[in-house]
């Protein structure tokens, strides 16, 4: 490109980028270092037109040819083709292009406040209502939206030139003039090679726009099922609230009515007692006056005849009044005590402020489940039963207690001939008390007798109806109590609880809040085949947490022996936790049973079982014994092979065992 050619194109991108002014053209006063032929070192082209815009707007010149022809006077003086070049660039970053993105669908940041706005001047980019004063008033004001719609083809530093290019590295459109001025060494690609790009591109994002808006639809569906769901439950539970409320207030209407009628019934039989009452005592205090004024009479005249008629009279009248107050003894003052009771045992105020007397006993408190044995001894039995069914109407109770009705079987039935109600039990029948929890040790009983038991729910007073009577009987011989697998390392096993009975055998119902090493109470024995770390016994501590293992020998053991309490278990399950070690896990052994130390039984073979693999790790197995019955006094755990890191410790840092414990008394 010639040297007129280039100082042509960039006259005509610079008259276009600066706006004419109206009026008198000024000519530039140039300095002395101005009217030089060369630049001085250091000088830009932007210094240099700025110094040509002193006193004109921007430039000086109101015309593109008068601007042209400076900027050759200009070229000329400094004899370099690349101030054209700077000055183009200079002149292109100086311009106010306002361009809209296409991201920015609704609302862009006004040019001037920088507040949201959806107005876009062609001329000076997005204003806001607020700053469309002034001089943006003449300008053709457009939605964010059309301006959008409307996007130019041109380029936008260069708005009579096409865009040709894309440039990678800025991520912008181009012409071939930006691409040779600000572009040099970028990565450039032709608008249909970028549009192809683009266009996966754009599908991509519409299939995730399309997928996004589907799962939106599906929420937004369910939050308006929610929504109507939770309106119906909220119109349910108005009704329900209205209708619990009805019936409670005819409940309690027709109580109070009851108890009203009940009393007005009373209070009509008393008066009308006390009123025949009156009338025959009045007429007995009549007779009386008229014997005593006859005697009298009699005393004072002297015919022994009227003395002794008198006093036969007298005695008389005596003897029937003797008869009549010994034939009824209704005859006595009413003191109003049958009326006073039944407004206290009934409880009118009670029926007002206590809504559980609302409905009879029986329908205010459900009946719970027949007893039976958890745990049978010669002298005392553990019973368990099924609670109430829980509260279901509004006029339904909570359970605060239990009574447990024990009577030995002949007793009860010789209550029955007697025609005695078993829902009302009678003096010669053990109470017994508890809580809330539907379990208690009843003691003190005889040792191989049958007893009928049953059980009362209470609440706050008030008493439900006697669960049917059960059959249940006490031992002959040995204790013996079933212990079921809940979970890993729980409360419910045999060396829990022998560790929190102190003696199991005369005594199996007396329990302790604390565990206690059942070891260390002389209860059983533990030991092992040697020691490496810790003590055999500290397998039954509940919270061993250090190390705990025999020596690095083949078939290393550990056991505890049940014989010092006099117990044996027929087994169901059992658990083995892990010491502080993080290896050295078990992975092969058996558990072994025997009654006298000596001969073992093989209860479960594990190979390569890896249950266990950390630290105080716990892991719990079936046990089922060889045969149905079979009992063991003693269990051991034997290695039969390497542990996790290839020794023969024998890592226990706890054991418990579940099944049919039996305790003998001896």
């Amino acid at each position: 490109m010639c040297r007129d050619c280039v100082l042509r194109c960039v006259a005509d991108e610079c008259a276009l980028a600066l706006p004419a002014v109206s009026g008198r053209v000024t000519t530039p006063t140039k300095s002395p270092e101005e009217s030089s032929d060369t630049m001085k070192p250091g000088t830009t082209a932007a210094s240099t037109a700025s110094s040509l815009g002193t006193g004109l707007n921007p430039i000086g010149f109101s015309d593109r040819k008068n601007y042209w022809c400076e900027m050759r006077k200009v070229f000329d003086r400094n004899h370099n083709a690349n101030f054209a070049v700077q000055l183009l660039v200079w002149t292109a970053s100086s311009q106010q292009l306002h361009t809209v993105q296409l991201a920015d669908l609704c609302t862009v940041a006004c040019v001037d406040c920088q507040q949201p706005t959806a107005s876009y001047c062609s001329t000076c980019g997005p204003l806001c209502d607020a700053c469309w004063v002034g001089a943006h008033q003449r300008h053709p004001k457009i939605p964010i939206k059309q301006a959008v719609s409307e996007v130019s083809c041109n380029c936008p530093k260069h708005p009579k030139k096409d865009v040709e290019l894309y440039c990678v590295n800025c991520k912008n459109l181009m012409c071939s003039i930006c691409a040779f001025t600000s572009h040099q060494g970028h990565k450039l690609l032709e608008l249909a090679d970028q549009a192809s790009l683009s266009k996966s591109e754009l599908d991509a994002l519409s299939k995730r726009c399309s997928d996004q808006k589907k799962k939106i639809d599906v929420a937004l569906q369910e939050l308006v099922q929610t929504a109507k769901s939770v309106t119906a439950k909220h119109e349910t539970f108005q009704s329900e609230v209205d209708r619990i409320g009805t019936e409670l207030i005819t409940l309690l209407q027709n109580r109070i009515s009851s108890l009203k009628a009940k009393s007005v019934e009373i209070c009509t039989k008393t008066v009308e007692n006390l009123d025949l009452q009156q009338s025959v005592l009045t007429q007995i205090s009549e007779n009386l006056e008229k014997s005593s004024c006859h005697s009298l009479a009699a005393i004072q005249s002297s015919s022994d005849v009227s003395v002794i008629s008198s006093q036969k009279l007298a005695t008389q009248t005596l003897q029937t009044l003797d008869s009549i107050l010994g034939e009824s003894h209704n005859l006595e003052p009413c003191e109003n005590d049958e009326v006073f009771s039944i407004l206290d045992k009934t409880a009118c105020c009670e029926a007002i402020s206590s809504l559980g007397v609302i409905l009879p006993p029986e329908e205010a408190i459900g009946t719970p489940g027949q007893p039976k044995i958890c745990q049978a001894s010669p002298t005392s039995l553990t019973l368990s039963w099924d609670p109430p069914p829980p509260p279901t109407k509004a006029t339904r109770n909570r359970v605060t207690g239990y009574t447990v009705f024990v009577s030995r079987q002949q007793q009860h039935d010789e209550q029955r001939n007697n025609n005695q109600q078993e829902e009302e039990p009678q003096q010669q029948q053990q109470q017994h008390q508890c809580g809330s929890d539907p379990r208690i040790t009843v003691g003190g009983l005889t040792k191989g007798t049958t007893y009928m038991v049953s059980v009362r729910a209470e609440s706050n007073g008030i008493h439900g109806r006697n669960s049917p009577f059960k059959m249940l009987s006490t031992t002959n011989g040995p204790t013996t109590v079933e212990f079921t697998f809940s979970s890993n390392w729980d409360h419910q096993g045999v060396m829990w609880w022998l560790g929190t009975t102190p003696d199991p055998r005369h005594n199996p119902g007396n329990h302790t809040p604390n565990y206690v090493n059942p070891h260390n109470s002389g209860l059983v024995i533990a030991s092992w085949s040697g020691t490496n770390g810790g003590a055999p016994q500290n397998a039954l501590v509940r919270d061993c947490n250090g190390s705990n293992n025999t020596t690095n020998e083949a078939n290393s053991w550990w056991q505890v022996d049940l014989r010092p309490c006099g117990g044996s278990v027929r087994p169901s399950k059992y658990s083995i936790r892990h010491d502080a070690n993080g290896g050295h896990c078990i992975r092969n052994w058996e558990l072994r049973g025997s009654n006298d130390g000596t001969t073992w039984t093989t209860i479960t073979r594990h190979a390569n079982d890896q249950t266990i693999d950390a630290q105080f790790g716990v892991g719990s197995w079936d046990a089922a014994p060889p045969t149905p019955t079979s009992s063991f006094s003693v269990f051991r755990v034997v290695m039969t092979g390497l542990n996790q890191s290839g020794y023969n410790h024998l890592m226990v840092a706890g054991f418990e065992i579940y099944g049919l414990l039996t305790v003998t008394t001896n």
